[in-house]
């Protein structure tokens, strides 16, 4: 049987998952590196 918990938790993971896909979908060219840092 599930918990509450553990339901939390796929969500988290899902989410973090969900994310990393959509950054690569959406920048395939920035995939993976820092952001430089602004200029004063």
């Amino acid at each position: 049987m599930f918990t509450y918990r553990d339901l939390a938790r796929n969500r988290v993971k899902v989410a973090r998952v969900a994310q990393l896909v959509e950054q690569r979908i959406e920048n395939p060219r920035v995939a993976g590196s820092i952001p430089a840092p602004g200029t004063i």
